[in-house]
């Protein structure tokens, strides 16, 4: 199945707010919900087949790959640890003044969860620099920021595979 990246997003927020995580100290910013998502992105193309974990585009930022609708969603909480997602407004696109608020439940299926989870446990010790440093030696990012002078263009899904399949060819693990 793939999901909006806004309920991808939400389900990784409120990871980092779970227990386990509170109590050993892990929080999660934007800048770092957002690289997560480019790596959860990158697990589902090379573990589904090129099937995404999400549908919305990865754009390539200054400070790495931003998925532009959660970064506006998230953007209030500046560099601070955004908190647990218990509802939200949901707007109606055909009346932009008349919204609902949602109690937050997850769509997302229990095997996809452990996908994500496999990401999040893998990066949940780096900080938001770290992962925004890693994505900055990438080729998807590097080729779609082009130096600077291209901000805004798109981190392709096919850009994300190639690199991944032969990051892990050179590993010896595909």
């Amino acid at each position: 199945m793939v999901y909006d990246a806004i309920d991808v997003a939400r389900y990784i927020v409120n990871k980092f707010n779970s227990q386990d995580y509170i109590i050993n100290g892990y929080t999660i910013s934007n800048m770092k919900l957002q690289k997560l998502l480019y790596l959860a992105q990158a697990f589902f193309l090379i573990e589904k087949n090129g099937e995404p974990c999400f549908r919305d585009k990865i754009k390539a930022w200054a400070f790495g790959p931003v998925v532009p609708g959660v970064y506006h969603e998230f953007k209030c909480y500046g560099n601070l640890p955004i908190p647990e997602i218990k509802s939200y407004l949901e707007y109606n696109p055909n009346n932009p003044a008349e919204m609902r608020r949602v109690i937050y439940q997850s769509n997302i299926s229990a095997e996809d969860k452990e996908r994500l989870d496999a990401v999040i446990d893998a990066f949940k010790d780096w900080s938001a620099i770290e992962l925004m440093n890693l994505t900055h030696t990438q080729e998807p990012w590097i080729n779609a920021y082009g130096g600077g002078h291209s901000y805004n263009d798109e981190i392709t899904n096919s850009s994300i595979i190639q690199f991944f399949e032969k990051e892990l060819s050179r590993n010896g693990q595909k």
